[in-house]
């Protein structure tokens, strides 16, 4: 897939790959699609259990410091598998369709909704909206940088210039503690 795309690559080719007959691929997987979307569910629940671990560690750390290592891991991730979890949902239509359910992003959610539900500075009933503004962020900046590697974007400089912004969107939305009367 890395070297010809997922347009031109097929079941024989998978099976020759893999060591394997046609048939036996078949017995697993009864199409093309369906391979692409054992492999793309797999790598994205392993990325999205990485994820919530990250988020888990970082709980009780300051906020810069817990940004700044969520960021990274996610960048990590996106780095290490960008061929399933930012390629193949767009270079293979037909899986672009069925991976909303189990995408990357959608398991990542939780993690992010376990952030702000341990984080009591924020609204919950805004967590939605916090969500959506981060993970839209993170996620184009993300996808393009590692897509692209622009050469004068520096990984150290990348991870920084986000690690600002996110930690001020969060400054910026921290709600003022409720008056004892």
């Amino acid at each position: 897939m890395r070297e010809h795309g997922f347009g031109n690559v097929g079941t024989r080719q998978i099976a020759e790959r893999a060591g394997v007959s046609i048939g036996s691929l078949y017995q697993y997987f009864p199409t093309y699609e369906a391979i692409l979307l054992a492999w793309y569910e797999d790598v994205a629940a392993t990325a999205a259990q990485k994820m919530r671990v990250t988020t888990v560690d970082i709980l009780d750390k300051p906020q810069i410091e817990a940004v700044r290592i969520a960021i990274t891991a996610l960048l990590t991730i996106l780095e290490r598998n960008s061929l399933v979890l930012l390629r193949m949902p767009t270079e293979a239509p037909e899986i672009e369709r069925v991976v909303g359910a189990t995408s990357f992003l959608t398991m990542n959610r939780a993690a992010m909704r376990l952030f702000f539900a341990q984080h009591h500075e924020f609204d919950p009933l805004e967590t939605e909206r916090h969500i959506f503004f981060l993970e839209t962020l993170l996620m184009s900046v993300f996808r393009r940088w590692v897509l692209e590697k622009p050469r004068n974007v520096p990984r150290a400089m990348l991870i920084e210039q986000v690690v600002g912004v996110v930690d001020d969107y969060l400054k910026r939305n921290v709600v003022a503690p409720k008056r004892k009367r």
